[in-house]
């Protein structure tokens, strides 16, 4: 019996890459692609760059030489750095530790496997071969923790789960809309610029009103940009009892034109004693 030979094949962790930057780029540091020539790499001087790998001999200008793209390589260091911390570039083709942009994704060159004390220190890194970029806080407990996230841990178009109620917000970074009354549509962040903007396409939308709601009350408003389309009928949802009193009635109009009678929406003509 003829012995059949099994033989595995193992991807590279190099690519030819071409300088085309007019200088050559020694060994040791971030690449991104270079779009302007074919298979074009120059080096990266931004965390937003599409991060390609890192230089490991010198790329001569104007020629094609391999660079790596997967592995553990060794790169300059652009500042401390703690083993383990996720790394993204700098200015000077140098990584250092990514840090949650203010208003858009960053890419990471990969995670650190030795530490550095300062700049200008070559560390081992193990790449990531697809390239990850941050994508913000996707998830938070509370609209009060959505409030609190920091002005480096948001950025513009970004979304966000509130897990308390399960309604999602998108921020808009200029934004400097005027929170609606019943605090349904609008979140102002407690530092920096910007809102939160309700993005859920229905809700169920709770405004609150008490025994010691005013007449002609304004219990919501609706900020300018949006319109509110009612889909069912509004109704009470009454969580403390009324009692005492002289049985006031109560009835929920808007301001639009048709509906801008008292009881309108709500409790009729007459308003509601119950």
């Amino acid at each position: 019996m003829a012995e059949t030979k099994r033989t595995r094949d193992y991807v590279s962790c190099y690519e030819n890459g071409y300088n085309g930057s007019g200088t050559d780029i020694v060994a040791g540091y971030v690449l991104k692609d270079d779009a302007t020539n074919l298979d074009g790499v120059a080096l990266a001087t931004a965390s937003t760059d599409t991060l390609v790998g890192v230089s490991t001999e010198t790329m001569t200008d104007g020629m094609t030489t391999s660079y790596q793209m997967d592995g553990v390589v060794k790169v300059y260091s652009g500042g401390v750095i703690a083993k383990g911390d996720l790394l993204t570039v700098d200015s000077t083709s140098r990584v250092v530790k990514a840090s949650a942009p203010s208003t858009t994704a960053q890419n990471y060159v990969g995670r650190a496997k030795t530490a550095a004390g300062a700049a200008g220190v070559l560390v081992e890194v193990v790449l990531f071969k697809v390239q990850q970029s941050w994508v913000g806080a996707s998830t938070v407990a509370t609209r009060t923790a959505l409030k609190s996230l920091a002005a480096a841990d948001r950025y513009n178009g970004q979304l966000v789960l509130v897990q308390e109620d399960g309604s999602l917000w998108r921020f808009n970074s200029t934004s400097t809309q005027v929170e609606d009354t019943a605090d349904e549509l609008v979140q102002t962040p407690g530092a920096g610029t910007g809102r939160w903007v309700r993005a859920d396409k229905a809700f169920v939308m709770k405004v609150p009103c008490s025994k010691d709601s005013t007449d002609a009350l304004a219990i919501e408003t609706i900020p300018a940009g949006m319109t509110l389309k009612l889909t069912a009928h509004p109704w009470w949802e009454v969580t403390t009892g009324f009692t005492g009193g002289s049985s006031s009635a109560i009835g929920i109009s808007t301001s639009l034109t048709g509906y801008d009678t008292k009881g309108d929406l709500l409790g009729g003509a007459s308003g509601e004693l119950t």
